[in-house]
Order: structure tokens, then C-alpha cells, then sequence
């Protein structure tokens, strides 16, 4: 009976430290962006840049941060699905002049799920074709995707 004494008490104790399902937070991602990396043709030289994208479901967001360094003004931004040294569908358009956009949920969950299949290409009025710097996206931490998202194919 002692035994029972001890063990009710840390019964209803232990659902209040016991947690809960985590809740969907957002994801960030870097890309080194260089013009070198532009396919097929390479974009001006020494042109260079980054992007940091933060990707939240909750919100249906893809916030962003870009940098650019090269001749003429960033006029477009897109994040395309294709994996390093393959050209891909823009999924989602990024507005040069906001900080944020609201794309489809899916390729917010899949940008998320599968980063390293994707990548962001700035362009220029005098590089609009094919884009300025191009760089893979990679998450923030730094760290390798999990196993899951290494095996992935799209």
C-alpha cells in the first residue's frame, strides 16, 4: 500500500511535465548565392549574394533577407526546385520590394521537407534571363537534412 501512496501522487503529477505535441516552427534556410553557379550561362563575374529564408506552415509565410553584390539593381527573385547544377520550376516568386510572401502551403512544406532541392536566383534587368547568383538552399544550423530527406527524389 505505501508503495501505491508514492506512485498516485507522481500520477497526476507527471501529465503536467509530460509535453505536448510541438507545435509546426518555422524553418530557416541559407543560400550562398554566386553568379557562377547560374545555369547555363554564368551570371556577371564576381557577382555574389545571400538569401536567409524563413519558412513557417503555421503562418503559410516565407519571409526572406537578401543581399546582392554586382553591377545593376535586384529586379526579380524567385526560389526554384532543382537540385546544385540542374535548372528548375520557380515555386515560389519572392517580391523584391516585401519581405514576405504567401505561397502555395505545398511548396512551403516541401521547400521545408526537401532543402537541399532547391535554390534561390536573384536576377537583373541585364541578367534577367537566366539570373545574376544562384545558390542552393541549406539549413540554417548548418547541419546535413535528416536521413529522410537525404534519400528523398522529386
Amino acid at each position: 500500500m505505501r508503495t501505491l501512496r508514492l506512485l498516485l501522487p507522481l500520477a497526476l503529477v507527471t501529465p503536467a511535465f509530460v509535453a505536448s505535441p510541438a507545435e509546426a516552427s518555422p524553418s530557416s534556410f541559407l543560400a550562398d548565392m554566386k553568379a557562377e553557379e547560374v545555369q547555363p550561362v554564368p551570371g556577371p563575374p564576381g557577382a555574389k549574394g545571400t538569401a536567409r529564408v524563413v519558412a513557417d506552415q503555421e503562418a503559410q509565410t516565407v519571409c526572406y533577407k537578401l543581399t546582392y553584390e554586382g553591377p545593376g539593381e535586384v529586379s526579380g527573385a524567385h526560389i526554384h526546385r532543382g537540385e546544385k547544377g540542374l535548372n528548375g520550376p520557380v515555386t515560389i516568386n519572392l517580391d523584391v520590394n516585401a519581405e514576405c510572401v504567401n505561397p502555395n502551403p505545398a511548396e512551403i512544406k516541401a521547400l521545408i521537407d526537401w532543402p537541399d532541392g532547391y535554390y534561390v536566383e536573384l536576377h537583373t534587368v541585364a541578367y534577367q534571363q537566366n539570373g545574376a547568383v544562384r545558390g542552393q538552399t541549406v539549413p540554417e544550423s548548418g547541419s546535413p537534412p535528416p536521413d529522410h530527406q537525404q534519400k528523398h527524389q522529386h
